[in-house]
C-alpha cells in the first residue's frame, strides 16, 4: 500500500490514529556448549557452557537493539540445560540439568518488530554478528522468521489521518 490508517487501538488511545506499522518477524536462537562438570568451567578445553553463551547474547543484543528508535527485541521463551526438548509449534518445552553441570544446550525463541525493511535488515545484522562471536568452546545459530513487513509513517499517511480527522470532526 502506498497509504494507510490504523483504527487498532496501538497506544491505548481512541483520540489518536496509526499511520504506521511495525513488522513482525520471529527468531530463535540455538546455542551448543561442552557439558561437564561444573569445576571444569571456564577452562580452555571446556569454555563457558551454553547457558552462559546465551546469555551474553541476549544482553549484547539487548544493548543493541535498545539503542534503535521504535524497534523492539523481546526473548519469550528461555531455556538451557542438559537435555533439552523444544516444541516450537507450541511455543513450549522441557529443559533437564543439574546445578553441577556445565549446560550443553540453550535455546531462546522471541520477537522483532520494526518501522522501516531497512531496520529489520541492520537489526538481523546485529545479531548475527553478536552470535557469531562466540565464547570459548560454544556456537550459536540464529533462525529469523520474517511475518508481516513494515509501514513507515510517511507525509502522506499523516495527510490522510488529517483529511479523516478533519471530515470526523466536522461531522
Amino acid at each position: 500500500a502506498d497509504i494507510a490508517l490504523g483504527f487498532e487501538d496501538g497506544d491505548s488511545d481512541p483520540t489518536t490514529g496509526v499511520t504506521a506499522r511495525r513488522s513482525s518477524s520471529v527468531w530463535e536462537l540455538q546455542v551448543t556448549g561442552k557439558p561437564a562438570h561444573s569445576s571444569q568451567i571456564f577452562r580452555d578445553d571446556i569454555g563457558f557452557g551454553a547457558a552462559l553463551e546465551l546469555s551474553r547474547i541476549l544482553d549484547r543484543w539487548r544493548e543493541e537493539l535498545s539503542a534503535i528508535p521504535n524497534l523492539t527485541f523481546n526473548p519469550g521463551l528461555i531455556m538451557a540445560g542438559t537435555d533439552l526438548t523444544h516444541d516450537a509449534d507450541n511455543t513450549r518445552g522441557t529443559a533437564f540439568g543439574k546445578s553441577n553441570v556445565i549446560a550443553g544446550s540453550a535455546i531462546a525463541t522471541g520477537g522483532l518488530r520494526a518501522i522501516s525493511p531497512k531496520q529489520i535488515e541492520l537489526a538481523e545484522k546485529l545479531m548475527r554478528e553478536i552470535a557469531a562471536d562466540s565464547l570459548a568452546q560454544t556456537s550459536a545459530t540464529l533462525t529469523m522468521r520474517h511475518g508481516y513487513p513494515p509501514m513507515a509513517p510517511t507525509p502522506q499517511n499523516n495527510q490522510l489521518r488529517q483529511a479523516f480527522s478533519d471530515v470526523s470532526e466536522e461531522l
